[in-house]
């Protein structure tokens, strides 16, 4: 339930509107979830979106 209601539109948004490339894997203990690990890397090609 987090992860479809919150982390994965948070990524899409993080890498659609910024210069980050943002990926998580997730540490399971058992069959639950026992952590997040997330991994950002800079995407030099990718300009941002200047407003004024």
């Amino acid at each position: 339930m987090l992860n479809r209601a919150v982390i994965k539109p948070s990524i899409d948004e993080l890498n659609n509107s910024s210069d980050l490339t943002v990926e998580y894997e997730t540490i399971k203990k058992g069959r639950s979830v026992a952590a997040l690990s997330f991994q950002f890397t800079q995407d030099k090609q990718r300009k941002l979106k200047l407003t004024s």
